[in-house]
């Protein structure tokens, strides 16, 4: 008995697609608390970095390490509502968006960075990329700044 085709009517509708260029307008979702530091996580994994750089203090020879995590989106919106959500759960100091010019990006200076990565990170499970987490981990070392050129072994700490 010779086979028939099958039809099938794949009718996807305007309305999946209505929306055009939706990343740059979509909204941050309404998350649970309970998956809100997962969601952040996975989020950072994706459209996040961090940084650990040194830059000169005030006094010359004094370095100071600084940790730095961005996130980035074509929607200012997006940002907004993520950094409010986490303005509910951490004490943050980062109060707006940044335009970019091609995307917005949300800047966390070092002490908002400790508290995202203690926010992110405060679960055991494997989910997420090791990199990104090494650059924390790096920083945790000894946070502490440091005198370049000096034969001085003590360090100077600042509480961050």
């Amino acid at each position: 008995m010779p086979c028939s085709p099958v039809k099938v009517n794949l009718d996807f509708g305007t309305d999946l697609w209505a929306a055009s260029a939706k990343s740059l307008t979509v909204k941050f979702p309404d998350v649970p608390q309970k998956f809100l530091s997962d969601f952040v996580r996975g989020y950072f994994d994706g459209d996040g970095c961090v940084n650990l750089y040194r830059t000169k203090g005030k006094i010359q020879p004094l370095i100071i390490r600084k940790l730095s995590v961005i996130f980035t989106s074509g929607s200012s919106k997006f940002l907004e509502g993520l950094l409010s959500s986490l303005r509910k759960h951490l004490k943050l100091k980062q109060t707006r968006v940044y335009d970019s010019h091609r995307s917005f990006q949300l800047r966390f200076a070092t002490k908002d960075s400790i508290e995202m990565f203690k926010f992110m990170y405060r679960s055991d499970d494997n989910l997420r990329l090791g990199r990104k987490l090494n650059i924390f981990k790096e920083y945790s070392k000894d946070p502490r700044p440091f005198y370049a050129n000096c034969r001085d072994s003590r360090l100077v700490t600042r509480g961050l």
